[in-house]
């Protein structure tokens, strides 16, 4: 029998420039406080948060996970354990899941967020199968945790991944997948969010009343997400799904208000099997990342309307550069065009769709402190190819329903405004 659909508050009090949800770990129960990533489908939890020592349901493994991201990655053992979601007894979903453990982590991921929870297909998360390199190296048992020694030397993860390059690698089965066939949940999700990044109202990043500040607050909702009518208003939009690693999409077009359309690129045909499509739906992004063409596009669009909106971007890159923005009383978001971003449409609708960004949504004010304005769009990634990356400035005020199970099972992004 089908479960009810579960409602998860979110927060952005612990990563400030994304999302988590509480997750119990293990037996005795941990709670953690995990980022919510559309974009990749690791879970992931730092060793200073959850002990495998201390878990009595734990399972150990020879499998080693490494990440690497745009920015930063980490590497860790990966066990098996019990993981529940939900306050009450009657909302909370529990399921038999692997989790990576957080070993090594040059850089700093999350913030103060405990790990990452990534919501996409299983096809992004990979393990190493590591029992034979462990046995060839002498480590007894041939136990990826405790953390072997012969890893700890390494220097990077890039001289991490080349000592494991010969090992065979499986996918992971994500956690959303366990929760979903383990309660018979419909393949379904939803985010609802307010912000791209953290809103300040005071003067300190830890105060309590920005924590709870509703615009730093949202919903994840698993299960029939669709059945909340309460939380968004019609009509739905429905969004093609074009791949099934990330939650790939393909964007048609892209301008201000009262300009013409730009036709976005299409993905080059060498980078198809890699990346999918020409852009992605991604709630681990802060930003609006936008294929080359698209961004100087935009940003000459801006200079037409008023070139001291091409002086203003210039000097918020620059202010972003060194995690500052620009004085909101420099700013008059009125006169700022909104954004428009042409998606296919679904088979079963047959018309594209059209999302809008305000300004106030590709600004966040009283970011990253009280009185400034962070602007929120950005050229493609040094090395990524030449994909959008629609992160929570599009998402943002939006109920997005991520039905995996739609349109044969390729799955389409249902978007209505968030009420």
């Amino acid at each position: 029998m089908q479960l009810k659909t579960t409602i998860l508050p979110i927060s952005m009090a612990y990563a400030e420039g994304g999302y988590t949800a509480a997750v119990a770990v293990g037996s005795p129960e941990v709670r953690v406080n995990l980022l919510l990533d559309t974009g990749s489908s690791a879970l992931a939890v730092r060793q200073s948060c959850y002990q495998p020592a201390q878990d009595q349901q734990v399972q150990l493994s020879a499998d080693i996970q490494l990440m690497s991201y745009g920015a930063g990655g980490w590497a860790g053992s990966l066990v098996s354990t019990q993981l529940a979601v939900g306050h009450s007894s009657d909302q909370q979903l529990a399921a038999k899941a692997e989790l990576t453990v957080i070993v090594d982590e040059p850089s700093h991921n999350f913030y103060q967020a405990d790990g990452i929870w990534g919501l996409a297909y299983a096809e992004l998360d990979s393990v190493y199968q590591a029992e034979q390199f462990l046995q060839q190296h002498q480590v007894s048992p041939a136990l990826s945790w405790p953390w072997p020694e012969l890893l700890r030397s390494s220097a990077s993860l890039d001289t991490l991944r080349q000592q494991l390059e010969n090992c065979p690698r499986r996918t992971v089965q994500p956690l959303f997948d366990a929760l979903q066939q383990q309660n018979a949940l419909k393949n379904s999700f939803a985010l609802l969010t307010r912000r791209a990044v953290y809103h300040h109202s005071g003067n300190t990043a830890t105060s309590e009343a920005d924590k709870l500040d509703p615009l730093n607050q949202g919903l994840l909702v698993l299960g029939d997400a669709e059945l909340c009518t309460d939380l968004y208003e019609e009509p739905l939009q429905s969004i093609s799904l074009v791949h099934d690693k990330y939650y790939n999409t393909e964007l048609l077009s892209i301008q201000l208000e009262g300009f013409a359309a730009f036709a976005v690129p299409a993905l080059a045909p060498q980078d198809q099997a890699a990346y999918g499509s020409n852009s992605i739906f991604d709630s681990g992004s802060s930003f609006l990342i936008l294929e080359q063409s698209c961004y100087q596009y935009l940003i000459q669009s801006f200079c037409s309307v008023n070139p001291l909106f091409g002086e203003q971007i210039n000097k918020a890159l620059d202010a972003r550069n060194n995690m500052q923005g620009l004085p909101l009383e420099q700013l008059q978001l009125s006169d700022w065009p909104d954004i428009l971003l042409t998606l296919r449409g679904s088979d079963c609708h047959q018309s594209d769709v059209i999302l809008r960004l305000k300004s106030s949504e590709y600004w966040q004010l009283n970011a990253p402190t009280e009185g400034l304005a962070m602007f929120l769009l950005a050229s493609q990634l040094a090395g990524w190819a030449s994909q959008s990356i629609l992160g929570l400035p599009v998402m943002n005020n939006k109920y997005c329903i991520f039905d995996r199970a739609a349109d044969n099972g390729m799955g389409v992004i249902k978007v209505a405004k968030a009420r």
